[in-house]
């Protein structure tokens, strides 16, 4: 794990920001215009969800560098990633939209926007979703991230488990594959349950 001056990069909730050894920063405009990676660390302020989900995504911030985010290859090939974990569409690449680089303010509200995206997907595939605790919708909404959709008769299982709140068969069942550029498979467990935990799922 690395370490800033004590402080872990990773860090990136409000609530995460520790104290100084002198006993303080404790509001974000108390952070020290010298410690410019505490500060944005303090700015971004993602919730549980968001910061799993982003670190599953890139934890390794692959593609950041100095300010801007710029494009990279896609681990399971096509097109290029952006950001948080952004599969550029044709349409964008075609436009040459993220040519010259995002912010990381702009790669958040992308990722933000990515999330909305999925969900609203998952909501035409699972008739219920709203119903569903929000524990529930945030592991359905990581599936999508991750595969494209959460049809129905696909996840049977998955569904019938949320349903009948059964936490442990969710997380049994929420474990997705992936296939990399070469064609080699495998399970994402540690992604699984790092989704899990950050939703809250009983073990």
């Amino acid at each position: 794990m690395s370490k800033l001056g004590g402080v872990d990069r990773n860090l990136k909730r409000v609530g995460d920001v520790p104290p100084a050894p002198s006993g303080g920063l404790t509001k974000i405009g108390e952070v020290p215009v010298a410690t410019p990676k505490l500060k944005k660390v303090a700015e971004v302020a993602f919730n549980s969800f968001e910061e799993s989900l982003a670190e599953v995504e890139n934890a390794q911030k692959v593609g950041f560098k100095g300010d801007l985010w710029s494009s990279h290859a896609s681990p399971e090939g096509g097109l290029d990633t952006i950001g948080y974990g952004h599969k550029i569409t044709q349409a964008e690449e075609d436009a040459g939209t993220y040519k010259s680089g995002i912010s990381d303010a702009d790669a958040i509200k992308l990722f933000r926007a990515d999330i909305k995206k999925h969900a609203d997907i998952v909501r035409k595939d699972v008739e219920d979703f709203d119903d569903l605790p929000k524990k529930y919708q945030d592991v359905l909404v990581n599936i999508a991230f991750n595969t494209g959709s959460v049809k129905a008769n696909k996840w049977p299982s998955l569904l019938k488990a949320m349903r009948a709140g059964d936490d442990k068969k969710v997380r049994e069942e929420s474990v997705t594959s992936f296939t990399d550029a070469s064609g080699k498979k495998g399970l994402l467990k540690t992604r699984s349950k790092k989704i899990a935990d950050a939703a809250g799922l009983d073990s």
